[in-house]
């Protein structure tokens, strides 16, 4: 499976703003805090910038017009649950898990991407992951697709999925976490 590594362009833009976003958030009463590592938004950061132009088959990003990076966590079990962040959620279903975990989703606003930790956790069953590309410059016809990201912001996989019938959704279903992104 080829992949291609993403050229370094906002970097520093991205990792300020999503650095904010997560103290932010972190400080708030509502929203129950976390970590997030430089290391993971470097590489969220990275991504931005858009595809190696000189990779074959690379995908260009989705991108968006949001208000900013959103950020929440929740504690899901066997018995099932729901982690939504704004319009992205992600549904567990039962079984998939078996032990509570929390979990941590931030969306981005630059592009059609999430985040998901603990990184690396692994379900029995698919989950169902559901993006909000409403303020996205996507479209059926373009065929997007679900890109996962490894720890290096290369592509390692592209999962099939759609976009809803209103168009203001990305619907793809996935076995592990890490970096998501809708790519076309």
């Amino acid at each position: 499976m080829p992949t291609f590594r993403f050229e370094r362009g906002r970097v520093a833009a991205l990792s300020v703003l999503l650095g904010a976003a997560i103290v932010a958030c972190a400080d708030a009463p509502s929203s129950p805090s976390t970590t997030v590592s430089s290391t993971s938004r470097s590489r969220i950061s990275e991504a931005a910038g858009g595809p190696n132009e000189a990779s074959e088959n690379a995908y260009g990003l989705v991108r968006c017009h949001r208000s900013g990076p959103i950020l929440r966590s929740a504690v899901i079990g066997p018995e099932g649950g729901t982690l939504r962040v704004g319009d992205t959620y992600l549904v567990v279903p039962p079984g998939a898990l078996s032990e509570r975990v929390r979990m941590t989703a931030t969306v981005l606003d630059t592009i059609a991407a999430v985040e998901l930790q603990p990184h690396g956790l692994r379900f029995a069953l698919p989950v169902r992951l559901a993006i909000d590309v409403r303020d996205c410059s996507v479209r059926e016809e373009q065929l997007p697709v679900l890109l996962y990201l490894d720890d290096d912001g290369e592509v390692r996989e592209t999962l099939p999925g759609h976009l809803d019938e209103d168009g203001e959704s990305f619907f793809s279903r996935i076995v592990h976490f890490s970096v998501y992104a809708v790519g076309v």
